[in-house]
């Protein structure tokens, strides 16, 4: 009885059991629909377009694949009413993800909003599963595995943002799979792996360039392991992705505004709204004294942000890693519509446990090789955030691989204080 207990656990019937549970939590939050931004969109000051998909930025996403599927022409928030206007100021993945979706559901004369939710949900839901076979592919522990997907079924945000036309679900969901394809290719060096590593990185940037850099601790990690001869091959094998993904958005941004836009033409934007320390200064100054200087948002945050450092130096690196970093994670992102949500409590708990653990533990146990992958990528998407606006919507998207850590802290927690008993004795 005790082996074939043992044998149910090694098997996959446990991760299915975890994702059985998080499809029927997914299901009750999109029948039960507990949350403010849908039903009262007006008290939290959205209009009813915005409180359907689920915010602004969310409706001008659906705008935007609405206009791709009526005019062909490629625009995001243009603030025209009479004339439709393209520009560069988003990556595609979303809109055109958005554009399939639609596209699908028309085909299959079902809602379209209500298609979009199942599919999210079906993104979250997997992304649940990859946790898992991230972790088993690093640490090789059942137990480990387990609780990353677990920690995740039970963390809030993703019960949110499934049900809303924002990147978070999508890009998260490619994030963990890309990261799942580099190990598999980092681990086993076949030529398929690589390849799809570097579509796959590629797709996820087009939906969130924020993590683009961190590319280069792949490809520390690559000349580390292999010979110079095989790392040229491997970086040729990647260099597939942006050719065939990024490629194309490049060409149609030179063929249409002679710049060569490789993400998009905004990134100025969340620049300015970072460089105001502890929100200290008022933004309407900022705003008066760039347009006084005749400077776009991206040249006057770099001029503050020079300023800054020159001038009280330790005011702003405070600024730019301790208080970033805070933003990034002061809340369970998503919590401000759900105010009324009885559970919310014991969201917030799990929220801080994890955020807390997995921060301690990718700075203390970064020196473990089998946990570096997981702490650098946590450390490093941290460190590239804080060079611009941060808020809990942009910290949710690195929390998979704090349940990771925690997971890993969790399982190893009696090893590590035994370790210390026999330090001390």
């Amino acid at each position: 009885m005790k082996h074939g207990l043992s044998k149910l656990f090694y098997s996959k019937y446990p991760l299915y059991i975890i994702l059985a549970f998080s499809f029927i939590i997914h299901v009750l939050f999109l029948v039960k629909d507990p949350g403010m931004i849908f039903n009262n969109p007006e008290q939290i000051g959205f209009t009813e377009e915005q409180g359907e998909y689920g915010g602004r930025d969310a409706s001008l996403y659906a705008r935007m694949a609405h206009q791709l599927l009526e005019t062909g022409v490629y625009g995001y928030d243009t603030h025209h009413t009479d004339e439709v206007v393209q520009n560069a100021f988003v990556t595609p993945g979303q809109p055109m993800y958005l554009v399939i979706i639609f596209s699908i559901a028309n085909l299959l004369h079902v809602d379209e909003l209500l298609f979009a939710k199942i599919v999210n949900m079906a993104f979250s839901v997997a992304t649940v599963g990859l946790l898992y076979f991230i972790s088993n592919r690093l640490f090789k522990s059942q137990w480990i595995s387990l609780l990353s997907s677990l920690l995740y079924a039970l963390y809030f945000s993703p019960l949110h943002y499934f049900r809303t036309t924002l990147t978070e679900i999508p890009s998260i969901f490619m994030f963990s799979l890309t990261l799942l394809v580099f190990l598999k290719a980092f681990q086993d060096n076949r030529t398929r792996d690589h390849v799809l590593f570097g579509i796959f990185f590629c797709i996820m940037v087009m939906f969130r360039p924020t993590p683009a850099p961190l590319i280069l601790l792949g490809i520390a990690a690559v000349l580390i392991r292999y010979p110079f001869r095989t790392s040229v091959r491997i970086g040729l094998l990647w260099v597939i992705g942006p050719l065939v993904v990024i490629g194309p958005w490049v060409v149609r941004n030179y063929l249409a505004f002679g710049e060569m836009y490789i993400f998009s033409s905004h990134a100025g934007n969340s620049l300015f709204a970072g460089a105001n320390p502890f929100f200290k200064n008022s933004f309407s100054d900022y705003w008066r004294e760039m347009t006084a200087k005749g400077w776009d948002q991206e040249k006057y945050a770099w001029y503050k942000i020079k300023q800054g450092f020159s001038q009280d130096f330790d005011f702003w690196f405070s600024w730019f890693t301790v208080g970033k970093t805070i933003n990034l994670f002061n809340q369970v992102d998503g919590q401000v519509h759900y105010i009324n949500y009885a559970m919310m409590k014991y969201f917030k708990l799990l929220h801080y446990f994890i955020v807390v653990v997995g921060l301690s533990s990718a700075i203390l146990l970064l020196k473990k090789a089998n946990i570096r992958v997981i702490a650098m990528l946590a450390i490093g998407y941290i460190l590239i955030s804080n060079m611009f606006l941060t808020i809990p919507r942009y910290g949710f998207y690195i929390i998979p691989m704090l349940c990771i850590l925690t997971a890993y802290t969790m399982v190893k927690a009696p090893q590590f204080m035994g370790r210390y008993a026999k330090m001390i004795r």
